[in-house]
């Protein structure tokens, strides 16, 4: 075997590692997606679907939409946030709405509580976690029990039913 044959040889074996590496990161990055998008999905039914928030099931196993009571609160809630909706579903007092309002601009928890994001684009897993930092500030100021999700319910069926 010449030289040259040895140096195409070992050219297309490195080319074939290279090629076999790109593959490899592709499938993987691939896989990281499709579980972080499952998770998001979870996180958001269990926020605005028919299951149940604290297991991250759906109540029917063929549920996977969010409830149509959710929908135009949801809509209102990324233009106008959810402290008008709280407060003028009269969830939450105007005291409760001062102590909350603690959060700068330009935080995910601001965005929730002020409005100007969409629900299309939102990271679940990032609003889960602000929805915990509005809720810890909520409860610096209450003795209520209810978690964020059952203020966020109440609101909701407020709206959906004109009870406000």
């Amino acid at each position: 075997m010449t030289n040259r044959n040895k140096y195409i040889i070992a050219i297309c074996i490195l080319v074939a590692i290279i090629i076999s590496v790109f593959i490899g990161y592709s499938i993987k990055s691939y896989i990281v997606h499709e579980k972080e998008e499952a998770i998001n999905q979870k996180i958001m039914l269990s926020w605005f679907g028919y299951g149940d928030e604290y297991s991250l099931e759906a109540s029917d196993e063929n549920t996977n939409e969010i409830n149509p009571i959710y929908v135009e609160p949801m809509e209102r809630w990324e233009n106008v946030g959810l402290l008008k909706i709280m407060e003028e579903t009269g969830v939450w007092t105007k005291e409760a709405c001062e102590d909350v309002d603690v959060f700068d601009e330009g935080t995910m928890e601001y965005d929730i509580l002020h409005g100007g994001f969409s629900f299309d684009d939102v990271d679940y897993s990032k609003f889960d976690k602000a929805m915990i930092n509005i809720d810890s500030a909520l409860h610096k100021g209450t003795t209520d029990p209810r978690d964020m999700h059952d203020f966020w319910e109440e609101a909701a069926l407020r709206e959906a039913t004109n009870a406000c």
